[in-house]
């Protein structure tokens, strides 16, 4: 099962994935894959914290701090387990933004479309449940940036590759769930 938690930042979608999570787990093993990469002592600190509060909150959780490449976890995977991947929106911004000239190629580009996406269907093949969650950032003002303009125009698609394979799709706005796909409220 592959389920999309998407909403705006600090709008609760983590919290409700992992409240999702927890209630989909039972005594199964949770691997919680973090993208984020630690570049000072506060991300150090926070990601510390959020490891604290997942081991409170599930029974069984294995932490991955994976920014690149996350399939390289996959064989670590087990029928029935947990997956919560959080979060696409960066694991996407580290894999676009390896370095500084090589996302304005529309062949890095092209890979890297590629690549995410065929990762996210290698998850839906497996025999877990994997919670995807990711940040809507295309409500906002159009960027004069390239580089973001390109990367939310990329998002978006990858968006819609991943709600085109997914069971759910749910929106979080102020906290609740909105069911787009699947669930509760089609």
């Amino acid at each position: 099962m592959l389920i999309l938690i998407t909403g705006g930042v600090r709008c609760g979608k983590s919290q409700f994935a992992e409240t999702y999570a927890k209630a989909l787990a039972g005594n199964q093993v949770v691997h919680y894959i973090a993208t984020s990469q630690v570049f000072d002592e506060e991300m150090e600190w926070r990601k510390q914290l959020h490891i604290a509060q997942r081991e409170k909150q599930f029974p069984f959780c294995i932490t991955h701090e994976v920014p690149y490449n996350i399939e390289q976890v996959f064989t670590q995977f087990q029928c029935g387990h947990i997956v919560l991947l959080d979060c696409i929106t960066t694991w996407l911004a580290n894999e676009l933004f390896i370095n500084a000239t090589s996302w304005k190629h529309p062949f890095f580009q092209t890979a890297v479309y590629e690549k995410v996406t065929s990762t996210i269907q290698q998850l839906q093949q497996l025999p877990i449940h994997c919670l995807l969650v990711s940040n809507e950032l295309l409500h906002g003002i159009p960027s004069e940036d390239e580089g973001t303009f390109y990367y939310k125009r990329m998002l978006g698609k990858v968006h819609q590759a991943i709600v085109e394979h997914c069971d759910e799709a749910i929106v979080i706005e102020n906290g609740l769930p909105i069911w787009k796909k699947g669930g509760k409220e089609t």
